[in-house]
């Protein structure tokens, strides 16, 4: 019993001196709020990308098809090609009989978007889009759904448009039944 008692006590003691250690923290400096604009954090050069030997401007890879690539081969070393630089080289080689349907964002818009007059931002499933609009290109074959979402505010209209690609999460989100 007296083991017990003093395991008791031992235990209180240090929780109690825990709590005690723990209340004395400073809390003045927990509410300053960190500000990163970043456009001016300084950051590598993209690589290049190329898909069956012709070079892509601006890709994303979430863009294909992860059954329809054969291989990759990635180079790690500067290279310039169309005076840019880019800092390695990704090579996607697609299978045989697989050619993608390439469009850019710009195109996309105004293939599919009433409102193509109207300022938009690009998202890539949950990621914003922060490359030129012409140059950017996705496989419209693998782009499962277009959400248009237009906002109204003191400047003026915008609209969001959000491209969900053909990914098992999201084929699985979309055949969800939803009880409400």
């Amino acid at each position: 019993m007296k083991i017990f008692v003093t395991l008791a006590f031992c235990i209180a003691y240090f929780v109690c001196n825990a709590q005690l250690k723990n209340s004395n923290l400073d809390h003045k400096n927990d509410t300053i709020l960190n500000v990163v604009y970043k456009n001016e954090i300084s950051q590598k050069a993209n690589p290049a990308y190329f898909i069956n030997g012709k070079h892509i401007k601006d890709f994303n890879l979430a863009t294909i098809d992860p059954n329809n690539i054969d291989n990759i081969k990635v180079i790690k070393k500067e290279f310039t090609t169309e005076m840019k630089s880019y800092y390695g080289q990704i090579n996607i080689f697609l299978k045989k009989g697989y050619s993608p349907k390439w469009i850019s964002l710009t195109g996309l818009k105004e293939k599919y978007i009433k409102s193509c007059n109207i300022p938009t931002i690009f998202m890539l499933n949950d990621d914003f889009i922060k490359s030129d609009y012409s140059d950017f290109v996705i496989d419209e074959k693998y782009v499962q759904e277009l959400e248009v979402e237009a906002i109204d505010n003191q400047i003026g209209n915008i609209q969001i448009v959000r491209i969900f690609t053909k990914t098992e999460e999201n084929i699985k989100k979309e055949n969800e039944i939803l009880i409400r």
